[in-house]
């Protein structure tokens, strides 16, 4: 006996192995990546929720803004027209 070792492997053995290491080096990250990947989707969907309902409370439409400056301004006219004529019956 010299010291050696017969060392004898079947086909089942070294399939599983195999397919150890497949799940070790594929498989594990690969789940780690769709998860970390559906929770970002998750918090995604939920942020956008969240500033739909938040928009229409902090920001108005430019349609809104454009009307109620027109009527502003329609308001100020009136005003300044009604001045003018206050000034110019007095001046006269």
């Amino acid at each position: 006996m010299s010291g050696e070792i017969e060392v004898t492997l079947s086909l089942g053995t070294l399939l599983g192995t195999g397919a150890a290491l497949l799940n070790l080096v594929v498989v594990g990250p690969l789940a780690w990546i769709v998860k970390s990947l559906a929770t970002d989707v998750r918090d995604l969907k939920k942020e956008t929720t969240q500033l739909k309902e938040s928009l229409p409370v902090t920001y108005v439409r430019q349609q809104a803004y454009d009307r109620d400056i027109a009527e502003i301004k329609g308001m100020l006219k009136g005003i300044y027209e009604r001045l003018e004529r206050k000034v110019n019956r007095e001046a006269e």
